[in-house]
C-alpha cells in the first residue's frame, strides 16, 4: 500500500490498517489538519501504536499522560 492510498482513506479505515511506518506517516499528516491539544494527543498515541509500540509499556516506563480524544 502507498502513502497516497492511505491518505485517501477515511480516518476510521486508516486506523483499522495494520501497524506500519507508512500508517504512522499518514496519521501524522492527518493530525496536522486537526486543532486542539486533545486531538493532537490522540494522533500521537495512534502514531506510536502504528509504529508497534505497546502504550501500556510506555506508561509503565515513562509515566501516564492525559488520554487523547479522537476527532
Amino acid at each position: 500500500m502507498t502513502i497516497n492510498e492511505l491518505l485517501d482513506m477515511e480516518l476510521d479505515e486508516l486506523i483499522a490498517q495494520p501497524p506500519s511506518t507508512l500508517k504512522a506517516e499518514a496519521l501524522a499528516m492527518y493530525g496536522l489538519h486537526y486543532d486542539g491539544a486533545d486531538h493532537k494527543q490522540w494522533f500521537l498515541e495512534q502514531i506510536l501504536d502504528a509504529l508497534g509500540w505497546d502504550l501500556a509499556c510506555v506508561v509503565l516506563e515513562h509515566g501516564d499522560w492525559d488520554e487523547g480524544v479522537a476527532p
